[in-house]
């Protein structure tokens, strides 16, 4: 059973939950680095801090190695020193400075390691086996934190050099766009997000959260959903859960009304309609429209305008003249958005692309909502799920994942389109149609959508942050001309 020692230091805890949680099976060994930013700091402390657990032959890797098929035999205690190099050409050229270069002799032994950007044949990957280990480690313990395990490779005598075909990293910007796009894979439409990742492993799905709460409290939200929709979770740790890996595909890529329909019926049955007990206390209700919408989009639009810099003025979008951002939120008339809230039990991000069909037929929701606000995990509005449901038929994940959206600024404002197809404009007739007859107001679930597409845009990468923010306030300028919607003055 090998054993995987693993150094932890910045957001340390985030690696050890999500290799716990996705390698239950692999035994792990964990050892934190006591200084790994500032004055001392560097590779060579943090490999210093395995020292005791590794009084034997290893193999190093650093964390942002993925070169294509070994084909030797890695175990150092059989194969004596090695290190694994990679032709230039795996590399873009701009970038071989960000490496050490490697320069061997006739019978394929390292003569010298480099220092970075100087020239060579080939580029080192980091990836490494040490036989000689009393030896490296002397080395590494006399030698400057910040060089790494080069220092104890160059004391070593003898050094294999091994060489792979192909070599993926991600340890600077471009190699790790790079490597990013070699394994992107069309099968899942997942928009990345800085403060989680999502995993498929065999027959189990990992997600990981730099927040700890986000964990806690959606397995908390569990209590309060229909069980029989709802993942198997089989893992949890203190930054990840993970569940059974559910057959099927998602709402998003139906084309058959009649099911989509179906499971909009169902999910009103089944976890909507949970909620009888829906909330009629006005002041419980004005609360979570003041917090929840009001406060929070207010709080969303102003980091959106100061991380962005981006000025919120009146301007054309489409050729029409759009308020601001916030001129659009001063005619907001909350006190009657209270009125018409229903808060009940909801999945808090119903979007198509979290709505899965199963082979039998099943509705199965995923990325439940963690909370609505602080601590208040039970209820949320069933309009905002209603929202995320037309959000997600408006903006498909995987016309933004493959580019298809457009923003351009133009002489007297700015341009904005998304690819969408004729079958998601089908189920948008389809469901106004199937909001009436719920008795449910059509204005205030296209209302909510527009506050959400402004909410979110500071949560995403360049330029779709731009394209929800405008797209934000078309909308809610639609809306605001339209003599139906009661919630716009």
């Amino acid at each position: 059973n090998v054993l995987f020692v693993i150094v932890l230091g910045f957001q340390g805890k985030i690696v050890k939950s999500a290799l716990e949680t996705l390698l239950p099976e692999r035994k792990f060994e964990f050892v934190w680095v006591d200084r790994w930013e500032g004055a001392g700091s560097g590779l060579g402390r943090s490999i210093l801090a395995a020292e005791s657990l590794l009084q034997c032959p290893f193999v190093f890797s650093p964390n942002d190695c993925f070169p294509a098929e070994v084909t030797w035999d890695m175990d150092p205690s059989s194969s004596g020193n090695w290190i694994c190099s990679t032709r230039k050409e795996s590399i873009s050229h701009e970038i071989h400075h960000e490496y050490r270069g490697v320069v061997e002799t006739g019978d394929q032994k390292l003569d010298q390691l480099s220092a970075k950007g100087l020239p060579s044949s080939s580029l080192y990957t980091g990836l490494c086996g040490i036989k000689n280990y009393q030896r490296f480690w002397a080395s590494i313990r006399e030698s400057d934190p910040t060089v790494g395990e080069a220092a104890g490779i160059r004391a070593l005598n003898s050094v294999k050099v091994y060489h792979v075909g192909e070599w993926w990293d991600i340890g600077n910007p471009q190699a790790a766009t790079e490597t990013r796009a070699h394994f992107s894979t069309s099968e899942y439409s997942i928009l990345e997000k800085s403060d989680e990742a999502i995993w498929f492993s065999g027959d189990r799905v990992i997600k990981l959260f730099a927040n700890r709460d986000v964990v806690a409290k959606r397995i908390n939200r569990l209590n309060y959903l229909p069980q029989s929709m709802m993942p198997v979770i089989t893992k949890v740790s203190e930054h990840a859960y993970g569940y059974e890996k559910i057959e099927g595909s998602v709402l998003s890529k139906s084309r058959h009304l009649g099911r989509v329909e179906n499971s909009l019926n169902y999910c009103w049955d089944i976890m909507w309609s949970m909620g009888r007990e829906v909330s009629t206390n006005e002041a419980e209700n004005k609360y979570f429209v003041d917090q929840f919408y009001r406060a929070k989009t207010q709080s969303r639009l102003h980091l959106f305008i100061e991380t962005r810099e981006f000025r919120d003025v009146e301007e054309n979008i489409n050729g029409s003249r759009v308020p601001s951002a916030e001129a659009l939120l001063k005619r907001f008339d909350w006190e009657e958005m209270s009125k018409v809230i229903v808060l009940t039990n909801v999945h808090g991000d119903f979007h198509p692309e979290n709505i899965l069909l199963t082979k039998a037929g099943e509705v199965r929701l995923l990325d439940w909502r963690h909370e609505f606000l602080p601590d208040q995990l039970e209820r949320g509005d069933l309009y905002y799920d209603l929202a995320k449901f037309l959000h997600g038929l408006i903006v498909n994940h995987e016309s933004v994942s493959r580019d298809r959206y457009l923003v351009e600024a133009i002489e007297d404002g700015f341009v904005v389109d998304i690819q969408r197809s004729h079958f998601s404009i089908q189920v948008e007739s389809m469901f106004k149609s199937w909001l009436k007859s719920k008795g449910l107001d059509c204005s205030l679930v296209r209302t909510v959508t527009g506050l959400i597409f402004l909410n979110i845009a500071a949560l995403h990468h360049s330029p779709y942050d731009v394209f929800l923010f405008l797209l934000g306030r078309s909308l809610l300028a639609e809306e605001l001309a339209d003599e139906k919607n009661k919630f716009i003055m």
